[in-house]
């Protein structure tokens, strides 16, 4: 996903880790494979490609064109690891404090007009993978609309998945995130999740790891017109939209951008 551009997410039982990349080296799996098209239903392509097919001059171009890019491959033999609930959990362990942000079965989460501060969940609480997991199994973190966001990069998960970032990240030829070290951090929550729209102020990548994510991306020149709050610290961070997707995606009609395409799923 280039930089700046904005995004909004919608979890279908899935978790996912996602690690700014730092400059270390590593070696990417190598199956050769075609670059594919994926139409999604606005009518807009989205270049597929294989990890192994990525290059520095292939990430500049999307992220002067403000394009998104679909990485196939970079798991490698990692896909063969268990990274269901259970699998994903044993690697996290039962040691690692996780933050849990409680949203609220009321759509609070998705609805500007209603939060407060520099909140857009009601509450947070500190749990671990495996009281996280069962809250899933039981249905109470879908009810209460619970979202885990932490760094694992401490865990075994952690151990294994960061080599895989460091080498997506020397791919693209990122440098800067070597000052900040390693981060992987896990983005994991129930079926029925959505995040409120956003923009993530530095390159990254997400890496699906089991599940299914939709991922709605409005290009930077959408900016303005999404509305973003005001810089103030006392008020919600300039990084979220103070309009709803509903709202955001007649916004972006109005702006020349629905009609034509220019929105990705």
């Amino acid at each position: 996903m280039p930089e700046c551009t904005t995004a909004a997410c919608t979890v279908r039982s899935s978790w996912a880790s996602r690690r700014h990349a730092i400059d270390r080296r590593s070696t990417l799996p190598r199956p050769p494979l075609r670059p594919l098209c994926l139409v999604p239903r606005t009518g807009r392509a989205v270049e597929r490609i294989h990890a192994t097919q990525l290059s520095p001059r292939v990430f500049a171009r999307h992220q002067r064109e403000g394009t998104p890019l679909l990485v196939e491959g970079t798991l490698g033999a990692l896909a063969r690891e268990d990274w269901g609930l259970s699998g994903f959990a044993a690697a996290v362990g039962a040691h690692l404090p996780l933050t849990c942000r409680i949203h609220g079965g009321d759509g609070y989460a998705t609805s500007p007009d209603r939060w407060t501060g520099r909140k857009h969940m009601r509450s947070t609480v500190t749990t671990t993978a495996p009281l996280f997991a069962d809250s899933i199994r039981s249905g109470i973190a879908a009810s209460n609309d619970c979202y885990v966001q932490s760094d694992v990069a401490s865990s075994r998960a952690g151990a294994v998945l960061a080599p895989l970032f460091d080498a997506v990240g020397e791919a693209c030829g990122l440098r800067m995130h070597a000052l900040y070290g390693p981060l992987v951090n896990a983005w994991w929550g129930p079926a029925g999740h959505t995040e409120p729209l956003h923009i993530d102020v530095t390159d990254g990548t997400l890496l699906q790891l089991s599940g299914e994510k939709e991922v709605l991306v409005f290009p930077p020149s959408h900016w303005r017109a999404l509305r973003p709050h005001a810089v103030d610290p006392q008020g919600m961070s300039w990084a979220f939209s103070r309009l709803a997707l509903r709202r955001a995606l007649e916004a972006a009609a109005d702006s020349g951008g629905g009609g034509g395409g220019r929105l990705w799923r």
